[in-house]
């Protein structure tokens, strides 16, 4: 541990602020007279750090000096704007303006807060070109008591480090630039009505959820992703999906022009995929629970599934070249709904379904299998062609 550190802990166990104990240090008031860029590199705790650095600048009132020095130890200047231990600095904020001169470009004024303590917002800011120049390496320090952080309105680019872990929850919205995303981040991650371009590193892990909504500057994401869930709506230009996702139980994807799905997603409990014109095969890994919804893929011609697999709950509708269900399949344990598919031709075989059957609008379905079992009632609409339906299924139809 540095002996700024060492000072300044003790100086906080005896009730000193921490504008004294900066003052001390830079006054040579200790046994060890420093520099500040010295203090500040002495001091191991990247928290601790931003305070002192904070505290500095409030003395100092040198903006660019302080934010140099942050920078040379790999501490983003924003750091400061978080600081909750430095009433000193948030009073130089109010009164001495110049800082946006030289951290933001010319616009609307930016806006650093907390809500209730623990979510960090960072609004309406349009980085200098200083920090546009910065390598994506620099990481914001909000503090521990942080949970999440939210970026709204703002320019991107150099704002994230791409090289270390993101601690906490993380929602950007309506933003421009361009960013690299970090490798792992600590709790949901969610990308909203974005123009920027992000760039993916090629393994990423997200604890809990992703969702990414209406973001045209995304192409591809991950090769390999390890997240819980992941939620894709109207990206288009997403033309690569991850091609191995571990842990993941839930995929939604809506409104994607990719044209494949990966194979072998093992563990996948929910499937659902709408209006995503370009796919044309869909690999299926062995499940016993998985529910799947598949809606308005006018390209699928094919389920690849493992014989003997089964689902939850099975809904297809408007695949208008889908013309039979995949042949492994053995067992629904819900509902089997099928609509609005043209070219669908047969059921499999042996087919047992613990729930309902719906099929409607299937115009080229001539019969069903004689060793079908519906466990729930039946309905059967606007199917002209189906000429065969076994004895037990005509006395469930309702």
């Amino acid at each position: 541990m540095g002996r700024l550190q060492d000072f300044i802990l003790a100086g906080t166990a005896a009730g000193m602020p921490m504008s004294e104990t900066v003052t001390a240090m830079l006054s040579g008031a200790t046994e060890h007279s420093s520099s500040l860029c010295d203090i500040l590199a002495d001091c191991q705790d990247p928290e601790l750090l931003t305070q002192a650095a904070a505290a500095a600048l409030a003395l100092l009132n040198d903006f660019q000096s302080v934010a140099k020095a942050l920078v040379d130890l790999g501490i983003h200047p924003l750091s400061l704007f978080f600081t909750e231990e430095c009433s000193e600095f948030h009073a130089w904020k109010r009164v001495s303006p110049r800082w946006k001169n030289w951290l933001c470009e010319n616009g609307r004024e930016p806006r650093f807060y907390r809500l209730h303590g623990s979510i960090c917002y960072i609004e309406h800011f349009n980085p200098s070109s200083f920090l546009r120049a910065i390598e994506s390496r620099l990481d914001i320090v909000f503090g521990r008591r942080t949970k999440a952080v939210v970026i709204r309105a703002s320019c991107l680019t150099g704002l994230i480090s791409s090289i270390h872990p993101f601690g906490t929850k993380l929602t950007i919205r309506d933003c421009t630039g361009d960013m690299r995303l970090p490798p792992h981040i600590s709790g949901d991650f969610r990308l909203l009505f974005n123009e920027a371009t992000f760039h993916f590193p090629t393994r990423m892990a997200v604890h809990k959820r992703m969702w990414i909504r209406e973001c045209s500057g995304i192409h591809a994401l991950p090769e390999e992703l390890c997240v819980e869930e992941l939620h894709i709506e109207r990206c288009s230009k997403l033309q690569q999906l991850p091609r191995r996702f571990r842990g993941t139980t839930h995929i939604d994807l809506v409104c994607i022009p990719a044209d494949s799905f990966p194979a072998g997603v093992e563990g996948l409990q929910y499937l659902r995929l709408v209006n995503a014109p370009n796919l044309k095969t869909l690999p299926l890994p062995s499940s016993k629970d998985l529910d799947m919804e598949l809606f308005c893929l006018p390209g699928l011609q094919e389920i690849d599934a493992p014989s003997g697999s089964s689902f939850r709950n099975l809904f297809v509708s408007c695949c208008d070249r889908l013309k039979r269900l995949p042949e492994g399949l053995n067992e629904i344990g819900g509902d089997l709904i099928l609509s609005r598919l043209g070219q669908l031709e047969a059921i499999p075989p042996r087919l047992r379904i613990e729930g309902d059957l719906r099929i409607i609008s299937c115009h080229r379905l001539r019969s069903l299998p004689e060793d079908l079992t519906v466990g729930g009632s039946v309905e059967i609409r606007d199917c002209p062609g189906l000429r065969r339906v076994p004895e037990q299924i005509r006395a469930s139809l309702v």
